[in-house]
């Protein structure tokens, strides 16, 4: 299959539904059993979404995304992790918080401006893209040559 007729959409839906299960699972079992885990799970989760999704690219194409294909992967994956993240806070904070728990969000929202806020997303946009390259790039190919090799 060439570099043109590879449909990045279907690996960044593998990548959704992995990082849509893990989130479920994960915040399940961290409400389950009262654990605070802070961003690292947020982290941990687009770290495994990733590679189940870099390794189902190189098993089925048998080789790791070319440049192109790396960014679009990875802004695709970007976005798809902000959106069912945003839809996972939308569903949690009721459940977990109840219905009173969005008059106190709207007031943190207003504490800080919008500046700070568009900055805070840029910095964690910015980091997980570049956890996302260093998948498809580097990961992609350390698991191409073993796969190939193999």
């Amino acid at each position: 299959m060439s570099q043109e007729d590879v449909n990045i959409k279907r690996y960044v839906f593998v990548f959704s539904g992995y990082y849509a299960a893990f989130m479920c699972v994960i915040n399940v079992l961290a409400y389950g059993f009262d654990i605070d885990l802070g961003s690292s799970a947020n982290m941990a989760i687009l770290i495994g979404s990733g590679y189940a999704a870099a390794i189902k690219f190189v098993v089925e194409l048998g080789r790791a995304p070319s440049a192109k294909e790396r960014r679009l992967l990875s802004l695709g994956c970007l976005l798809s992790s902000f959106i069912i993240s945003a839809l996972g806070v939308l569903i949690v904070i009721p459940v977990v918080l109840g219905s009173g728990a969005w008059e106190e969000i709207s007031e943190l929202f207003k504490t800080l401006s919008p500046l700070v806020w568009i900055a805070i997303t840029l910095v964690i946009g910015l980091l997980y893209y570049f956890v996302l390259t260093l998948i498809f790039g580097w990961m992609a190919k350390k698991h191409a040559t073993k796969t190939i090799s193999a």
